[in-house]
């Protein structure tokens, strides 16, 4: 081949991976890995107007990230028109693998100075990253928003899409400041260490400070009479909507009703979710010393696994008197039943209890288990009064104890 021919071929190369290059960028993320990023060009309308919006990294979401790396995204946002338009972000199509993502999130106007404008809230699946932004007139704006895991297990996957919307709709920042405030009200019981006392109580949510942009007003009854299971019922509203009586979880919300607002008093929504009952100001609620239910659950864990370890198989069936049979430096008492193939927990303390979990069928539980209940010496008993009972009561004829005596059954 001549000379002049290699020249053409290199020139045509070089033309080609030109031409690839100007489509496809190859970045380095934070966390190491090489990838390939299309530049993403989107027409949004907001407040009846159109932005030009860039999305510099990625457009569709697929980050896989380890405890203490971080994903950075960047949009950049065109405002061609004579007016200020106000818009907001949002994380939409979401799969988020667990609840240890965070975030910030910087504005830069003249695409060198960055102001933060959020720092460390939690990543929440189809939510609102941040809203009532503005853009200038005949502007650019970019967006920097910085994911980080908090997630020590395993990997934390965030899937979907970052999206430049309208601005909040009225309804939309009621049901925020709703999220708000019941994020306000786990905090506060979580800085009391739980509570451990039964009970009513209620709550003025002006006793409480939260991101309150709907300016929403109401009360709170916490329903404590089962420790293990405390329902927080809302009363709330503002000038437009209103949530009455009802469960976080189950939250119908309607337009306000003035006269219904007007009469209300804590006595009325004490009574409105249960005529026999009384209430206490949960703001006099005093800290406990201890969360006596992560207590329990850490100790039932830590009694669980020391059986375990010590278990030898030998085809028959073994109760253990937990407060007897075994090293228990807690304060737990009860039975453990185990087999070759199964192992029963009936153990409680003056407040929790477990009875008739099957904990290699089922596998382990969270604290936040319905497999742990209010302690109740009725019907503890009624399964686990003894170790006969338990033997019993768990389906098996005949049972040992560690010292390989027979037990026997009812």
């Amino acid at each position: 081949m001549n000379r002049k021919k290699r020249t053409y071929i290199y020139l045509f190369l070089l033309t080609v991976f030109i031409l690839v290059a100007s489509f496809i960028r190859v970045v380095k993320n934070d966390s190491g890995k090489k990838e390939i990023v299309n530049n993403v060009n989107e027409v949004v309308v907001v407040n009846n107007s159109e932005l030009n919006v860039i999305y510099l990294n990625d457009y569709d979401l697929d980050v896989h990230l380890t405890y203490g790396n971080i994903n950075t995204q960047i949009l950049k946002i065109v405002n061609n028109n004579s007016v200020d338009l106000p818009y907001s972000i949002k994380y939409i199509d979401s799969v988020l693998s667990n609840s240890d993502v965070i975030y910030d999130m910087y504005i830069s106007y003249d695409e060198k100075e960055y102001l933060q404008v959020i720092k460390d809230n939690n990543l929440i699946a189809d939510s609102c990253l941040k809203y009532s932004l503005v853009i200038p007139k005949n502007s650019t704006t970019l967006i920097k928003i910085i994911f980080k895991s908090l997630h020590q297990n395993d990997e934390s996957v965030i899937k979907g899409h970052i999206k430049v919307t309208d601005n909040l709709t009225s309804l939309e920042l009621f049901k925020l400041s709703i999220n708000s405030l019941n994020s306000a009200l786990e905090d506060k019981v979580y800085k009391l260490n739980g509570i451990s006392k039964k009970g009513y109580y209620y709550l003025d949510i002006n006793e409480l400070s939260f991101i309150n942009d709907a300016l929403i007003k109401g009360y709170i009854i916490i329903d404590a009479n089962d420790i293990s299971d405390i329902k927080y019922i809302y009363t709330v509203y503002n000038d437009k909507y209103m949530i009455n009586n009802a469960e976080y979880k189950n939250m119908n919300i309607s337009n306000a009703d003035v006269n219904y607002i007007n009469s209300l008093n804590v006595n009325k929504i004490c009574n409105q979710y249960d005529t026999r009952i009384t209430c206490s100001n949960f703001m006099n609620v005093p800290k406990s010393k201890v969360n006596e239910k992560k207590l329990f659950y850490d100790s039932s864990i830590k009694v669980i696994n020391t059986i375990i370890n010590s278990f030898d198989k030998d085809g028959k069936v073994h109760i253990y008197d937990i407060s007897k049979d075994i090293d228990n430096e807690t304060k737990l008492v009860g039975y453990i039943l185990k087999d070759d193939d199964n192992m029963f927990v009936y153990i409680h303390n003056d407040l929790f209890m477990i009875s008739g979990y099957n904990y290699t069928k089922l596998g382990t539980y969270d604290i936040n288990s319905k497999t742990i209940v209010s302690y109740n010496e009725v019907a503890f008993n009624h399964s686990a009064s003894d170790k006969q009972r338990v033997c019993s009561f768990s389906g098996y004829e005949e049972c040992y104890d560690i010292n390989n005596e027979r037990i026997g059954s009812v």
